[in-house]
């Protein structure tokens, strides 16, 4: 595959030189303080969440209902003024154009009708939907029909659910996945236009970045402007981590989806809700995300996700209060979850190089909170039936007392 691939490129050079000498117009060239500096300002569709004219992705985990959080964005974007979508401000109203590859039509126009209810909306917001079964971005008369439908209607936001079900490229070919993404990107850029793409994450998100759970090549997460992250708190309850490349994101907030009673059934409604305790939240994420094995704080940090300086102070307090180990060596702190039972929840150090210890007469084992020394050794040698000791506290030695002794 490579050497084709060099082969191509070799053509395309050749190619290229050959035509150096024919009357062929150069690539358009500024100095730099020559550029246009008129939109300085950051421009919004959602003021503080979502700019406006990108390409984003709404990406999370199967089943955590981001099919119905973009159809509600699709509803505030159409209505004729004012609004919130998740509590931010709508700047950019105007004709919202949706595409759902993975529902049937009259599901997608009652969940509509719901919305709409649960907005307390009078008029309807206008949102026009398009009625393929499939669109297939990597045929050239399909992207087409797509590019006159959206140059007809002039989206102010254009919502694709999800990426997989408008390309047959393979989601891990970063070269396959060029031409859709680009596909996309032109739509943006030639109509002015928000493009949304819903996504799924891979499924072992554990240990990685943000923006990197999302499946398939990393170009997917390096095309966008920006990302809506989704991920499950407790009963009800998502949580949103956003990114942007133009302006700072806002702090990872909560919301969940209500059934609103009203006279025509039950609607739909949005609504932001306040974590229980921010720091009980991400010592609660910590205890997880240590729960498979011990991770020095970068991966801890990544798996745990939202602000790193909190993360970091909330660890280093755990740490102080004996609900981590933390075993520095080569450079790196690695952290480990308390073991019950360990010597160091029992406040020992053992003995110096020159004193010795009694032995537990219980059965010895080895530490879960730390791994054994080098070669499997705890750190444990018999003097006489006593155990002699280094300077150093015994969990880090990855060996358990039974008791203080």
């Amino acid at each position: 595959m490579a050497s084709v691939r060099g082969e191509a490129l070799d053509r395309t050079v050749a190619a290229a030189r050959a035509t150096e000498g024919a009357a062929t117009a150069s690539l358009r060239v500024e100095r730099w303080q020559d550029l246009d500096a008129t939109e300085t300002e950051v421009r919004w569709l959602v003021r503080d969440l979502l700019t406006r004219d990108a390409l984003a992705f709404l990406a999370s985990h199967p089943k955590a209902g981001k099919s119905m959080l973009a159809l509600d964005l699709a509803v505030a974007v159409g209505a004729r003024e004012g609004g919130t979508f998740l509590g931010f401000p709508v700047d950019d109203h105007g004709p919202a154009l949706v595409f759902c590859a993975e529902d049937r039509l009259p599901a997608v126009r009652h969940r509509l009708a719901r919305l709409h209810r649960g907005r307390g909306l009078v008029e309807p917001s206008d949102v026009r939907v398009i009625c393929e079964s499939r669109i297939n971005l990597d045929d050239p008369p399909t992207l087409a029909r797509l590019r006159r439908v959206v140059e007809r209607v002039r989206p102010r936001l254009l919502v694709i659910d999800p990426l997989r079900r408008v390309t047959e490229a393979d989601e891990n070919d970063a070269t396959a996945m060029a031409g859709v993404l680009g596909a996309l990107r032109a739509i943006q850029r030639d109509f002015e236009t928000t493009v949304l793409v819903l996504h799924h994450f891979k499924k072992q998100t554990e240990g990685v970045g943000e923006g990197q759970q999302m499946r398939g090549s990393s170009d997917i997460f390096a095309a966008g402007d920006a990302y809506l992250l989704v991920e499950p708190r407790r009963e009800g309850v998502r949580r949103m981590t956003v990114q942007l490349r133009e302006a700072l994101p806002p702090e990872p907030f909560e919301y969940r989806l209500e059934d609103v009673p009203d006279g025509e059934g039950l609607a739909l409604r949005f609504e932001r809700v306040e974590p229980l305790d921010a720091d009980a939240d991400v010592r609660r994420r910590i205890c997880d995300a240590l729960a498979a094995g011990p991770k020095n704080t970068r991966d801890l940090e990544s798996a745990v996700g939202g602000n790193r300086e909190v993360v970091r102070k909330v660890r280093q307090t755990m740490v102080v209060e004996g609900q981590l180990v933390s075993v520095r060596g080569k450079g790196k702190e690695t952290l480990f979850a308390r073991a019950p039972g360990c010597a160091h929840e029992l406040g020992h150090t053992l003995g110096t190089r020159d004193k010795t210890v009694p032995a537990p007469d219980a059965p010895r084992s080895v530490c879960p909170c730390a791994p054994p020394l080098r070669g499997g050794h705890t750190g444990h040698t018999r003097v006489r039936g006593a155990a002699r000791r280094r300077k150093t506290c015994a969990h880090e030695l990855g060996h358990t007392w039974a008791h203080a002794s």
